[in-house]
């Protein structure tokens, strides 16, 4: 699933689907969840293919997107990239780790792009501000928290369990709020071990 809220980054969703489109292992379907704003929606509606599935969320906000997506979506797994994209191999290793059956919830690395050197005062532990994979954290499969939104993907049933993204939570436009995905696997972790 990819949601986007702007025009502005049309060009990063448009690499985006095609990221999509070339992967090792072809996704059942590409939704992209947009803004509920009639301009936006028709600019998207006359610029992607058909196979692109463009749905308008309920509510703005990155949160509400990503709902909407679980709703329409059709797969027993949910995958979100939001509008980033990925190597060819994504779907295909994230894919991997519900080999399982234990695993409700994985994702992956996720690295920043910079318009020209990454900033001298930026540095690769604080990556986690923009969204991205930072130094500290683990750099082969193991148990983390929480993946981070635009590389992650959970078991369709994670939301019947624990709900869906709490709107109140997360991005909403150009505010760099976060972590309705955090808040999301705390709720399932603590469901999971009342439920042991």
């Amino acid at each position: 699933m990819i949601s986007t809220y702007t025009e502005e980054r049309f060009q990063d969703v448009k690499r985006c689907v095609e990221s999509l489109k070339n992967q090792t292992r072809k996704p059942d379907e590409i939704v992209l969840v947009l803004d509920p704003i009639d301009n936006l929606v028709s600019f998207y509606e006359t610029r992607m293919s058909d196979e692109v599935r463009i749905v308008e969320s309920s509510g703005f906000a990155l949160s509400n997107a990503r709902n909407k997506g679980v709703v329409v979506s059709k797969g027993d797994i949910i995958a979100f990239i939001d509008d980033a994209w990925a190597d060819k191999y994504w779907l295909k290793n994230l894919l991997k780790n519900f080999e399982d059956n234990r695993v409700w919830v994985a994702g992956g690395r996720i690295v920043p792009v910079f318009d020209r050197k990454r900033p001298r005062w930026l540095a690769e532990e604080l990556d986690w501000i923009v969204g991205c994979t930072y130094k500290g954290m683990p750099e082969t499969k193991a148990v983390v928290r929480n993946p981070i939104g635009a590389n992650m993907a959970f078991r369709r049933e994670v939301f019947d369990v624990a709900g869906k993204f709490r709107s109140e939570v997360g991005r909403y436009g150009k505010k760099l709020l976060g972590s309705e995905e955090t808040e999301l696997c705390m709720r399932l972790k603590k469901i999971k071990a009342e439920l042991s």
